[in-house]
This record gives structure tokens, C-alpha cells and sequence, in this order.
């Protein structure tokens, strides 16, 4: 019997230690790495990464749409959206502000073209000029998806007291559309592996082939995401009335006391231009 006990705890295997936990600045790091998981962007790492505080940017988002629909005077948005393209360049979206920059130079001189044209094309160029407006906002919106994670936009949102529910409807919200993009390529690499190319000659030759090849599918799969984003309002917890945690820490810097006070100084000169003879 002894001899057996022997054997038994000859073949016990030994304890082993625990673990250490792995250090705060680790995990967040690894969470600010996650990248589609946790944010709206790939973002390198946190120490890399540079962004405006989501904070911030949605005020200046505000002050933005103030400035340059209250003053109306083309001086106002032309810097508005060079400041915008200068903030993309050093947040390293340098393909991002390019495109933003050639699609407002294409379309401020189409305006152009259809203002000169005559008294016919005139209201299609003031249509232009009025939706050239919107390119300020809308770059300035586009760097902040671009470099900013779902989680600090939540924070954000949480930090000016919107609800619970909002701010998850919100951030679910963001997902969907970068969600239904990805689907649409998703349907075309589909139709190419069959033969099928999405070009204006075959939707001009066959626009019922466009609804059956394309629009069907992609409407199917974009059902399913719609169920899928419910899913997850209901995995985040939108029920709960608890304040929600964060991974993240938001902290204002340098750049962004930069950006907040370009953006008030085109507040000024916007009110100034409209008050001043």
C-alpha cells in the first residue's frame, strides 16, 4: 500500500504558479490595438496614433457648421477646409484628404461652370455652391471616424450626459454604414468570380441584370446586418440605467487647444463679416 501511495504521488504532476497579471498600459495598449473590434478605424498603436479628443472635435464640429453657414462668404469655407486638410495630413491621412480636396476643387468648379452657363444652369450651380458648404463639416467628420475608436466616441458621448441608450444607438450607428460598405464589395468580388461585371455599359445594356445580379443580394445582406446591429444594442447592454466604464482615457492637449481655437477664430471672423459694414 505504501509502495502504491508512492507511485501515486511520484505521478502527481506539480502545482503550477500563477500567473501575473498582465500590466494596465499593457492591456490598454492592446485594446487601443484591436483595431475593427473596438473602434471605427486600424489605428496603430496608442503611442502612434495621432487624433483630435473626440471631446473637442465634436464642438468644433458645431462651431464649424456656425461659421460657415452664418457667414456665407467663401474666404471662411476655403479655410475651413484647408485647416480640415491640414489636420488630416498630420493625423497621416494623406489619401483621405486627397480625395476630400479633389472632390471640393471638382465640385466648386462644376458650381462655377453652371453659375457662368446661363440664367437655365444657374439654380443646378447654387444647388452645388450650397452643398459645397457641407465640405467642411463633413472632412473635419471624416478625420475625426477616420482616427477615433468607438470606445473614446462613446466617452465622449457619455462625458455630455446623452443617455445610455443614445450613445449606443449612436456608436452602433457608425458601425453599419463602413458595415454596408464592406458588403457592397463583398456582392461585386461575387459577381466577377461568376463572370459579372458592375460597369455603366452592362447597367445601361441589362438595368434588370443590376436588380437580379446585384441589388438583391446586397439588400439580403444588408438584412442581415440590420439584425446583427440589433444583436449587439442588446449585447452592449442598452437596457442597463449603470454609468458605463471605459478603456479609454481622454486627455486634451496641445493640438487639440490648436483646433478649438482655429475653430473659434472662424466663429469671430464669420460674426464679424456679418456685423461689421
Amino acid at each position: 500500500m505504501e509502495g502504491t501511495m508512492d507511485g501515486i504521488e511520484g505521478a502527481m504532476p506539480e502545482p503550477r504558479k500563477a500567473s501575473r497579471p498582465a500590466p494596465v498600459s499593457r492591456v490598454r495598449e492592446g485594446v487601443s490595438a484591436r483595431g475593427a473590434s473596438g473602434g471605427l478605424m486600424m489605428a496603430a498603436p496608442e503611442r502612434d496614433r495621432r487624433r483630435v479628443d473626440p471631446r473637442v472635435a465634436l464642438g468644433v464640429l458645431v462651431l464649424l457648421n456656425v461659421a460657415v453657414f452664418a457667414s456665407g462668404a467663401k474666404a471662411i469655407e476655403l479655410a475651413a477646409v484647408a485647416g480640415d486638410a491640414a489636420l488630416m495630413l498630420w493625423c497621416r491621412r494623406g489619401r483621405l484628404a486627397c480625395a476630400w480636396l479633389s472632390a471640393y476643387a471638382a465640385l466648386s468648379l462644376i458650381a462655377l461652370a453652371c453659375i457662368l452657363g446661363g440664367p437655365f444652369f444657374m439654380p443646378t450651380g447654387s444647388c452645388l455652391v450650397m452643398l459645397a458648404r457641407l465640405f467642411p463639416t463633413a472632412m473635419f467628420a471624416a478625420a475625426l471616424i477616420s482616427t477615433t475608436y468607438l470606445g473614446e466616441l462613446a466617452c465622449a458621448l457619455q462625458s455630455f450626459g446623452l443617455s445610455g441608450r443614445m450613445t449606443v444607438a449612436v456608436c452602433v450607428g457608425m458601425r453599419f454604414f463602413p458595415t454596408i460598405a464592406r458588403e457592397a464589395k463583398a456582392v461585386r468580388e461575387a459577381m466577377l468570380t461568376r463572370g459579372l461585371r458592375l460597369t455603366p455599359a452592362a447597367i445601361l445594356r441589362h438595368p434588370a441584370g443590376l436588380l437580379e445580379n446585384f441589388m438583391v443580394p446586397y439588400l439580403h445582406r444588408v438584412s442581415i446586418v440590420a439584425d446583427e446591429l440589433g444583436d449587439a444594442v442588446m449585447a452592449r447592454g442598452v437596457e442597463t440605467t449603470r454609468r458605463r466604464g471605459s478603456y479609454h482615457e481622454l486627455r486634451i492637449g496641445a493640438l487639440d487647444v490648436v483646433v478649438l481655437a482655429a475653430a473659434l477664430v472662424l466663429v469671430a471672423a464669420a460674426v464679424a463679416g456679418k456685423v461689421l459694414p
